[in-house]
């Protein structure tokens, strides 16, 4: 911490910078919410014949930079009821390729692992370990091998073959066929 102290100007140019400052960090989230108002309710439509015309004409940004304040903002929203929230819209924009309660959880670890003090890097890890983690397939539990029986001889192949005939059920379409087979090789191999 420095000693070196402002004068009174100085410490009075300090507080109206901070104002802004803080002022842009909270905007992105009511603007998100306007033009999502805006979008959503087509209040452009007097003016403009579509939204992307409204944001770049009226507002000078791009439409993919509306939708990105508007996902922010959503967010937020989502985030609200948690408590901490991200101040920028840098910080919010990864979240947004989640569902609602992945942001939570993804939130959540960006907080623990900067210490409570977030950045877009921190959030972005968290978003792309949970991504990671949803596209990794379900392993499967290994199947016990069961040791596969080998007749000894002619008389218990033939009484393992007995058992999977067994098995055809009545209303097997390929039932008449598999006996015809079997009957067909039965007199051919005598």
């Amino acid at each position: 911490m420095s000693t070196l102290s402002l004068t009174l100007e100085q410490r009075a140019e300090l507080q109206r910078c901070e104002r802004v400052i803080q002022s842009g960090l909270e905007t992105f989230e009511l603007v998100g919410n306007a033009l999502l108002s805006v979008r959503d309710s087509k209040l452009y439509r007097e003016t403009h014949g579509t939204f992307e015309d409204y944001c770049r004409e009226k507002w000078a940004i791009e439409r993919a930079h509306a939708h990105r304040l508007i996902g922010a903002a959503k967010v937020v929203a989502n985030l609200s009821p948690t408590g901490d929230t991200p101040k920028t819209e840098r910080q919010a924009r990864p979240l947004t390729k989640l569902e609602p309660e992945q942001q939570k959880e993804a939130w959540t670890a960006a907080v623990e692992a900067s210490g409570g003090q977030p950045t877009a890097k921190h959030v972005e890890a968290a978003v792309e370990q949970i991504q990671q983690r949803e596209s990794e397939p379900e392993k499967e539990e290994p199947k016990p091998k069961v040791p596969r029986y080998v007749p000894a001889d002619g008389l218990q192949y033939a009484e393992l073959a007995i058992l999977n005939l067994e098995k055809i059920q009545a209303n097997d379409t390929q039932r008449e066929a598999a006996f015809a087979r079997v009957t067909k090789w039965l007199a051919k191999n005598k």
